[in-house]
């Protein structure tokens, strides 16, 4: 098997970038941020803590519009078997709809807790499939995300990095993908896992516009963004690719099978070895 893991350029975040292209309107934050990055004085550690500040807002918002929808049945069944004492079957009809609404809400705070959000650099055993799985649930609350698909071996190596880097970095990609597709609003966002070369190897695949040619490496460049919104920063896959670069990993670009853009991101596997026999089997 060929690697598909291609060299990248060293870490860009150190140095002086010029102003973004117009189609870039930060907030008033990412203004400030943006320009300390200018004069050379923001750290690389301000640009991860403000990825993750956008990041955890964008799933927020997500969330709390799930979470509200699924309080507005739990009073909705509540005010109906309230309204109605003398029938009693009704919360025998009723009580299933309650139970997982209720148990909708639960899982999506677990969820939102299972991703730590204080700074974790402890290196550990990341379960990849655990990661996306979780991921998945938070971002297809978005408003108008697509459907993710994940193709993930049960035998996938773990990971060798820090769980919270891993999802943050992977959280990014994912929104990235969904705010890529929003453009075109069809398909689905394609998640797939792999082993190459003692690395865990995961693609991200999109249906929207794709990365044109004279743009190319200019995407992990911080600030720097196509979306004609200022919702968007421009720093959520410059982020992620510094978060790779830490645990000796990788993060590319490339074009997608369905013609959108392809997100490959390789962290070294806990163990090296069994994930290359694991890869030739």
């Amino acid at each position: 098997m060929n690697s598909i893991i291609e060299p990248q350029t060293t870490n860009q975040m150190t140095q002086r970038r010029p102003s973004p292209p117009p189609s870039s309107r930060p907030s008033v934050l990412g203004q400030l941020v943006q320009r300390w990055h200018h004069d050379g004085w923001a750290s690389e550690q301000l640009f991860i803590d403000l990825s993750l500040a956008t990041t955890i807002q964008a799933v927020w918002r997500g969330l709390a519009h799930s979470i509200r929808n699924r309080l507005q049945v739990i009073s909705m069944v509540g005010q109906t078997v309230t309204d109605s004492p003398d029938e009693p079957s009704l919360i025998e009809r009723l009580g299933p709809m309650l139970v997982s609404a209720a148990a909708e809400v639960e899982e999506d705070l677990n969820r939102l807790s299972r991703f730590q959000l204080c700074r974790d650099d402890t290196p550990g055993s990341v379960v990849i499939g655990d990661v996306l799985t979780d991921s998945r649930g938070l971002i297809e609350k978005i408003d108008g995300a697509p459907p993710i698909t994940l193709r993930v071996p049960d035998n996938l190596p773990a990971a060798a990095a820090s769980h919270h880097d891993v999802w943050h970095a992977v959280l990014n990609l994912m929104l990235n993908a969904v705010e890529a597709q929003s453009a075109t609003d069809d398909g689905t966002i394609e998640i797939a896992g792999a082993v190459d070369g003692g690395m865990v190897v995961l693609t991200v695949d999109d249906a929207g516009p794709g990365v044109p040619d004279h743009i190319g490496e200019q995407i992990f460049e911080p600030f720097f963004t196509t979306k004609q919104t200022d919702r968007h920063l421009g720093i959520g896959i410059s982020v992620a690719r510094l978060l790779a670069n830490r645990w000796d990993g990788r993060l590319q670009a490339d074009t997608s099978a369905v013609g959108g853009a392809r997100m490959l991101l390789a962290i070294p596997a806990v163990d090296a070895t069994t994930a290359i026999e694991r890869q030739g089997a």
